[in-house]
């Protein structure tokens, strides 16, 4: 079968996206265009509609910025789940999957239409995919259906011990296809062909942010100006020498990140017309903006699982606190330039625009669910931590079977063990970092 022939359009169990195929889609989408607006517009003139796979987003005023206007959604969703599948339904499924996977192979082929189990219409891979890279967990069997690309393990979860389902959806994939439908949408086909999730992991979820009419030299130029306090390592301003061109900046690094760039310098170099027009008509109202910005939060599993977050529902319940969290705690753009090495932390106040882009987070994602009160600090006994302190010490020599003749002989075995902790200079740095920061958010 050719897997570039398109499926019967009569048939309504076949969406026009399970006809599409990586090879298809290099080949419809390879006139290119240098000036982006002129591109989105004539994708409007020619009346093409987009998917309506994805609910529209509704742009609104950014506060005390009317001229801003502001939408937003996931723009990374890295999940796997463990499938628990009827006995029955696996073996038909799996011998199924392996004998077009072995055709695709024979033949040179990317890819098979088929009905899975006479029921699902997809596309079988030639190709199974590897998580994490070359040593991660290989996945032998990738699937697409109705334009969602997955990944099956030919084991039972319950027996492997691991996850036997992969999903990846890509900031293109969020965007035309919806993250929270896409996730929906699998656990329905899972059900059609004889499966049940038992437990959900999420890896990865990015949250956007993106603001119409914003330059993003606004926020860059706050930030070169070094107004920001950060608990991050690196805060990295994106500008080409050559034509002193500011794109953006970049802080952090995985499982934390965050990115402020130019959107639309970015789509100046993108050919995936159903992506430009899908960014315009879901993020800027079906009309080209003058400037066009995006705050993007990336959070991985090492991250999200701090923030209580283990499941993908369990970003729709904490993601908002997740958020506004990293947004004033982790990074956050003040009111005056913080000065290495002195104590005006405690004076800068959070800058006015970045306040109201965290009010733009909350309109896209949810308010917090509920805010812890602030601590009275002045209760806590300083010297009933350090009991606490002295017990843990104690416990962990006992553990360890150190013999102690003397309390000075204790004070000197527990500093020890406390240098030998944080054995690098780069260690020892990071805490003392930690420290100072933590002392300059105490006295405000």
């Amino acid at each position: 079968m050719n897997p570039n022939k398109k499926p019967d359009q009569s048939n309504p169990d076949i969406s026009p996206n399970d006809a599409e195929v990586p090879a298809a889609a290099a080949s419809g989408r390879a006139e290119a265009s240098e000036n982006l607006p002129a591109l989105l517009i004539s994708e409007l003139t020619k009346g093409r509609g987009l998917s309506n796979t994805a609910p529209q987003s509704i742009q609104v005023p950014l506060l005390n910025h009317p001229d801003y206007l502001v939408s937003g959604g996931i723009d990374w969703f890295e999940w796997s789940a463990s499938v628990d599948w009827d006995q029955s339904c696996f073996n038909l499924l799996f011998n199924s999957l392996a004998k077009l996977k072995d055709k695709c192979q024979q033949e040179g082929i990317a890819q098979e239409r088929v009905f899975l189990l006479g029921c699902v219409p997809a596309w079988v891979h030639r190709m199974g995919k590897t998580r994490g890279g070359g040593r991660g967990r290989h996945f032998p069997f990738c699937l697409t259906i109705s334009g969602i690309t997955l990944a099956l393990g030919d084991w039972q979860a319950n027996s492997e011990g691991a996850d036997n389902l992969y999903v990846r959806l890509t900031g293109r994939d969020c965007l035309l296809q919806g993250a929270w439908e896409s996730h929906e949408f699998i656990g329905s086909i899972v059900e059609k062909l004889g499966g049940c999730i038992w437990d959900e992991k999420l890896s990865r979820v990015d949250f956007c942010l993106d603001i119409a009419n914003l330059p993003i030299i606004e926020l860059q130029n706050l930030v070169e100006q070094r107004q920001f306090i950060t608990r991050l390592k690196e805060v990295r301003p994106q500008v080409n020498l050559v034509g002193d061109i500011h794109t953006g900046f970049t802080a952090g690094k995985s499982p934390q990140r965050l990115i402020a760039y130019d959107k639309l310098a970015q789509c100046q170099n993108k050919t995936d017309q159903e992506y430009l027009q899908g960014l315009l008509q879901n993020r800027y109202g079906g009309q080209v903006p003058n400037y066009a910005s995006r705050v993007e939060v990336q959070l991985s599993r090492e991250y999200l699982l701090r923030a209580g977050i283990q499941r993908p529902v369990d970003a729709l319940k904490h993601g908002p606190s997740a958020l506004r969290h990293y947004l004033t705690e982790t990074f956050r753009l003040t009111d005056r330039a913080i000065v290495p090495g002195t104590k005006n932390h405690s004076r800068a106040k959070i800058h006015p625009l970045w306040e109201s882009l965290i009010k733009g987070f909350e309109h896209v994602f949810g308010m917090p669910a509920g805010r812890p009160a602030k601590i009275d600090r002045s209760k806590v006994n300083p010297v009933q931590l350090l009991k606490q302190s002295l017990g843990c010490l104690r416990n962990a020599l006992l553990q360890k079977g150190e013999y102690i003749s003397s309390y000075d002989e204790f004070v000197t075995q527990a500093a020890d063990e406390l240098k030998n902790l944080y054995s690098t200079s780069e260690e020892q740095e990071d805490f003392i970092e930690e420290y100072q920061f933590r002392l300059t958010e105490h006295k405000r």
